[in-house]
């Protein structure tokens, strides 16, 4: 369950995220998860952007994290996963 210190840190790492600030959103959620390894929000978000800086590999693996984390969780299906779609 996400906390409301939690929640917070989420919505400054989405910002980073939205304003393009990559970097900066990647060490947010990097950091979160270094204290609770297993929040699949930041995980989650951390293999969007690994997806969408070509570190592909990267990216299936936060996914793979988060699936077998939580395999019901809706959203890591509807976000898209890492797949065959890979830019050469």
């Amino acid at each position: 369950m996400v906390q409301q210190a939690d929640n917070d840190r989420l919505k400054e790492a989405l910002g980073h995220y939205k304003a393009g600030r990559l970097d900066k959103a990647r060490a947010v959620y990097l950091a979160m998860l270094s204290q609770q390894p297993e929040l699949v929000e930041a995980m989650q978000m951390l293999g969007i952007i690994a997806y969408q800086t070509r570190e592909y590999d990267r990216a299936i693996g936060y996914f793979q994290q988060v699936i077998s984390i939580k395999p019901d969780w809706p959203e890591t299906y509807n976000r898209g996963l890492a797949s065959g779609n890979r830019e050469k």
